[in-house]
């Protein structure tokens, strides 16, 4: 789930799963650059953050969706 009107210019966001797959590594694994904003907190099974849209376009760019806010 990702808002962008919660703060102005950020993009707040959540993903859980219960397949197994450990989020907080999975997020850590994406390979998004150092940069302003913060994610991948939480636990194992739940994580998220708020990021600049920019910087959530490049992490949805690097999770392979081709959808980006603007």
């Amino acid at each position: 789930m990702a808002n962008e009107g919660y703060l102005t210019g950020k993009v707040n966001f959540s993903a859980r799963t219960d397949s197994g797959i450990n989020v907080l590594d999975f997020l850590r694994n994406v390979g998004l650059p150092e940069g302003e904003g913060s994610y991948g907190h939480g636990h194992d099974f739940a994580s998220g953050g708020s990021l600049p849209i920019a910087r959530f376009n490049e992490l949805l760019d690097k999770l392979g969706f081709d959808v980006g806010l603007r």
